[in-house]
């Protein structure tokens, strides 16, 4: 049984890929794969494909969870990768990983919300998520796992109907997106982290922590969630995990080699949208590295370092040059000081003679000048 939920990514969305991509959770970066991008530059090909049509949400971060001891990590791991490449039809750059390091195998999908096709968003609808569990359900069922039978077209009675409304209720989604991550990480402040990834807004006052959706007007504390949700109850759930939880069993190393279908792999180099991607991007970088080089006449590898060398004590010079000037600066602060002193005294003086000699000031006590000077 593998079950899906999928949010927006508004904020980082390298704060968000460094952390599905933990090597401790991801075993050394095993079971990480991408799609139509690098595993490592993601967040800035999200970005650059983005440019003809920004937007608020920059990516979207899918979860498929697996029931505990029903799936190997590479199964879950190809299982991950037909998910994601079905539902974005192949148009989306995408990041997945697959997080072993708890009593349950789950894998994290971001994707980019930009098509690198058409330039076009992503739409998340509600027809869009059944058509993600639908893919979900499929996929589980071709690999012998169990499904979530629906009845949704099932009409229910008014207090039952009246539960399953409540569920949807605000507070509800908050307790089932912290029951959800509470298995997935290690400390309360990393929570909070994936909350604020999840497009949720924070606010600490002393000791009490209030949560709200970034499209809700009211904040909820978290103890007034219940008593499983106060900061020191989630703190102690995520230090003491489910006790009921199947230890995960660690594969044969020799089995690490069957990640995923081969042809899944190399199905995206078939596709013309992602070549032309691909091939668009290398003469973009050759073209300004061979720009680069030209421009500062170099032609090899030492006349590289040979350049670095110059340029480092080129800085190293900028910078005594401005540790003098400041000198400088300042010495001539002081003499501008001096000067307007010496002024001053010989203006007093100029004015002291002047009235002496002429007595043009009759009504000053000259005996003030004599004092002063």
């Amino acid at each position: 049984m593998a079950i899906s939920k999928i949010h927006s990514i508004k904020h980082s969305v390298l704060d968000a890929i460094n952390y599905i991509i933990n090597p401790a959770k991801t075993d050394g970066e095993i079971y990480v794969t991408s799609y139509a991008c690098s595993v490592h530059t993601a967040d800035l090909e999200f970005a650059e494909t983005a440019q003809q049509n920004q937007g608020s949400v920059k990516a979207q971060h899918l979860i498929q969870s697996f029931a505990p001891g029903e799936v190997t990590p590479e199964v879950a791991h190809e299982i991950g990768y037909k998910l994601a490449l079905q539902y974005t039809d192949g148009k989306h750059e995408f990041v997945l990983a697959t997080h072993i390091d708890k009593g349950h195998v789950h894998n994290h999908i971001i994707f980019n919300q930009t098509s690198f096709v058409d330039h076009k968003k992503f739409r998340q609808t509600k027809g869009s998520f059944y058509h993600m569990r639908e893919i979900n359900d499929n996929l589980c069922k071709s690999y012998g796992l169990s499904v979530i039978e629906s009845n949704d077209n099932k009409a229910l009675p008014y207090p039952e109907y009246m539960d399953v409304k409540a569920n949807n209720s605000h507070r509800n989604e908050l307790k089932n997106t912290i029951d959800s991550l509470i298995p997935m990480v290690e400390s309360f402040d990393e929570l909070l982290n994936m909350l604020r990834n999840m497009d949720y807004e924070i606010k600490v006052s002393g000791e009490n922590y209030s949560v709200k959706k970034s499209d809700h007007r009211r904040y909820v504390r978290l103890k007034n969630l219940g008593n499983k949700y106060t900061p020191d109850a989630i703190k102690m759930r995520i230090k003491y995990k489910d006790i009921d939880a199947l230890p995960y069993m660690e594969p044969p190393k020799e089995e690490l080699g069957l990640l995923r279908n081969l042809s899944d792999t190399l199905g995206m180099y078939k596709s013309e949208a992602y070549r032309n991607k691909v091939a668009l991007a290398d003469v973009k970088r050759v073209a300004a590295t061979y720009a680069f080089l030209n421009t500062h006449g170099i032609n090899n590898v030492i006349e590289i370092q040979e350049r670095l060398d110059e340029w480092s004590m080129s800085v190293k010079e900028s910078r005594k040059t401005i540790r003098a000037l400041e000198e400088k600066k300042n010495q001539l602060c002081i003499h501008i000081i001096i000067y307007y002193i010496n002024a001053l005294f010989c203006l007093l003086i100029y004015i002291y003679v002047c009235s002496i000699r002429f007595k043009f000031l009759p009504f000053i006590d000259y005996k003030i000048f004599e004092i002063l000077l």
